[in-house]
């Protein structure tokens, strides 16, 4: 009795508990979310210890939170919502969630959507980046960031790796540090090997709130169309796959985790089959950044060819311009 009540105190010393259980010289412990003190904990008094993750446990009578609307403005801003750059052009990507250059907080999305369309080979740093994004309403008044850096894409052949931009928060109070809406607070990131693959990862944007699927793939070649005509068209080298489609159009920017809440991905493109990733490790490497302050994320990656695939990320309605052509849509 006495050593399972030393358990027993030693396990309610730990964060995000939300139940347990002890038998068979085995210990269960049951977390609303997995942190990184969670794993580092392999044994309690010689016992061996599993932790699950269960999310808050709910009464189910009562009635569920109504969703929140992601194209709304938010002040702090999490991650997962709309944005754009101040254009005239009406579309929409996602915030994917915050990034540190040191202590120095940053806004993390793809180039597509922090870049006016049509500089997205020669992205105007500086440029005002706004919250929610034109296609939801954002004016000149929803300024939230400014383009801090971008990766230039390259059309006509030249392989890319990364479609990504930082943009900097006017002030950092502005930034709702480490969360993401659906998935939660952010631990780190680490990057994909081939034992990935079949593994479930999760994403939260602005057009989907939540979705799951599994990496089919992660060292891709794809063609991605940035037109609905399809003249304009970027090849990616070492690309996530995942299904089925969790992306849609407006997701774009939106980070893929695993089950720990690790970053892995930058979701940018996608078709009707498959949603399509940077590897964050790229991505990171890209900015020299980090998802924690501390810049302790984890590292140490591959080539199968697809058909063109469109793009997810600008929405776009009315009569804009994306790569010098006029478009209703993009998706």
């Amino acid at each position: 009795m006495a050593e399972r009540a030393n358990i027993e105190a030693y396990i309610n010393r730990l964060p995000e508990v939300m139940g347990y259980s002890i038998k068979n010289k085995r210990i269960r412990i049951y977390v609303r979310k997995l942190t990184p003190e969670h794993l580092a904990v392999k044994e309690i008094m010689g016992y061996p210890v599993e932790f699950i993750e269960v999310g808050v446990l709910r009464a189910l009578a009562l009635r569920p939170m109504a969703e929140l609307d992601r194209t709304a403005r938010f002040r702090p801003i999490p991650g997962g919502v709309s944005v754009s750059a101040l254009t005239r052009d009406l579309y929409a990507g996602t915030y994917g969630g915050p990034a540190y250059i040191y202590n120095d907080v940053m806004m993390l999305s793809n180039n597509h959507v922090f870049v006016p369309p049509g500089r997205w080979s020669d992205p105007p740093l500086g440029w005002p980046i706004i919250q929610p994004g034109t296609f939801d309403g954002g004016t000149r008044e929803d300024i939230i960031a400014t383009l801090r850096a971008a990766v230039p894409i390259k059309f006509g052949g030249a392989p890319n790796l990364v479609d990504a931009a930082l943009a900097q928060p006017i002030s950092p109070r502005l930034i709702k540090e480490y969360e993401i809406l659906g998935i939660g607070e952010i631990f780190g990131a680490r990057r994909v090997t081939y034992d990935d693959e079949g593994i479930t990862v999760r994403m939260s944007g602005r057009t989907t709130p939540y979705a799951e699927g599994k990496i089919l793939d992660i060292d891709a070649t794809v063609q991605v169309v940035y037109d609905l005509e399809g003249r304009k068209v970027a090849r990616f080298d070492h690309q996530i796959l995942v299904t089925p489609a969790v992306a849609k159009p407006g997701d774009s920017g939106s980070l893929l985790v695993d089950r720990n809440n690790l970053v892995v991905g930058l979701i940018f493109a996608g078709s009707e089959k498959v949603a399509v990733a940077n590897r964050i490790d790229h991505v990171l490497r890209a900015f020299s950044i980090s998802f924690t302050p501390s810049g302790k994320d984890v590292w140490g990656p591959t080539s199968v060819t697809l058909g063109m695939i469109g793009l997810v990320g600008a929405v776009i309605q009315g009569v804009g311009r994306v790569g010098g052509e006029k478009v209703g849509q993009v998706g």
